[in-house]
């Protein structure tokens, strides 16, 4: 539909356009046209005066013989100058001749009177062609504008790739975090000791619960969201200091899902679970080098861009062989997505 206006205004501009050069044309030929007339004027007043100049000597000659010839010939002058007065064709002739003032008067008023007038209607008219045009020429540029910056905008707001476009479908992120957890372990009756042990007392019998402080981990986060509002994950998590029991450093991994209550807010909620695996290696009695577990997670993440966004919150994780671990913790971090 667009398009068909577009069609049509350049089709009037088109048509305006010709009516303007027609206009010109016959207002040029019409200024000829009055030139032509003048100088033919001009030309035929000439002519008569030349025949009378003339003509003049030889009426003298025939009055010198014949007098009475002169007189009637005088008659016969006088007599065609009143028929030249009275027809309109013969009157330029001997008008011009007899009473030049009153011929060109008549002629040029009666020539002059209407050109002026008509040349003033013809430049109206152009004028007002011209100004129709050019206001429809604008008329058309404008809305080619208004069409480009139509396009333009839906296109911006159409584009996945906004910076304040803070939907997370289809985007890939790494997120870095640290995490302090706090340790509460029951130990198993054939499992390994949860405290440390002593070696200046000769009995150490080890402690059936143990509590502590854990060492804080450095978390390394890999996601891929399928949906707006759900990401899957794969971690790897390494701990800053050395277990105190087991002499090693902890190192876990897994996997994971993570959800989020908006679909583009700035401020979000988040919520997720993984599968942790735990690695310490030891060579204290009855230890396990693998331990595996849950863990759950809720915080507050802020989307300050498309492709940044920092988050802050809690955890629980369980841990299963080694003893019955149980790790609240806290932390936060900054979530980096692309594209």
């Amino acid at each position: 539909m667009r398009d068909d206006e577009r069609c049509e205004r350049a089709r009037r501009a088109w048509a305006g356009a010709l009516v303007v050069a027609t206009a010109l044309g016959a207002q040029a030929w019409g200024q000829a046209s009055a030139g032509a007339q003048t100088a033919g004027a001009s030309a035929g007043a000439e002519a008569p005066v030349e025949a009378g100049a003339e003509a003049g000597p030889a009426e003298e000659d025939a009055a010198a013989e014949d007098e009475g010839a002169e007189d009637e010939g005088a008659a016969t002058t006088g007599d065609g100058g009143e028929s030249g007065g009275g027809e309109s064709v013969g009157g330029e002739s001997v008008g011009g001749e007899s009473d030049g003032g009153e011929s060109d008067g008549g002629e040029s008023g009666g020539g002059a009177g209407p050109e002026p007038v008509q040349r003033t209607l013809d430049s109206r008219v152009v004028n007002e062609q011209q100004e129709d045009l050019e206001r429809e020429q604008r008329e058309v540029m404008d809305e080619e504008e208004r069409e480009v910056s139509l396009i333009t905008a839906v296109e911006e707001e159409e584009s996945p790739y906004r910076v304040d476009n803070r939907d997370h479908a289809n985007m890939v992120s790494l997120r870095v975090g640290v995490h302090i957890p706090y340790r509460l372990t029951i130990k198993y009756a054939n499992g390994p000791r949860c405290d440390q042990p002593d070696p200046t007392d000769p009995v150490d019998e080890a402690e059936q619960f143990c509590n502590d402080l854990a060492e804080p981990l450095l978390d390394l986060e890999l996601g891929y969201a399928v949906t707006s509002t759900l990401a899957i994950t794969a971690f790897a998590s390494l701990a800053l200091d050395e277990d105190p029991v087991a002499n090693a450093t902890p190192r876990q991994f897994g996997v994971g899902l993570r959800g989020y209550t908006s679909e583009d807010a700035i401020v979000k909620g988040f919520f997720g679970a993984r599968v942790i695996f735990d690695y310490t290696k030891s060579d204290l009695e009855s230890w396990s080098n693998f331990d595996a577990g849950l863990r759950g997670e809720v915080g507050l993440q802020i989307d300050a861009l498309r492709w940044l966004g920092f988050y802050v919150g809690g955890a629980v994780t369980v841990r299963l062989f080694r003893g019955f671990t149980f790790l609240p913790e806290a932390g936060g971090g900054i979530q980096v997505r692309f594209p």
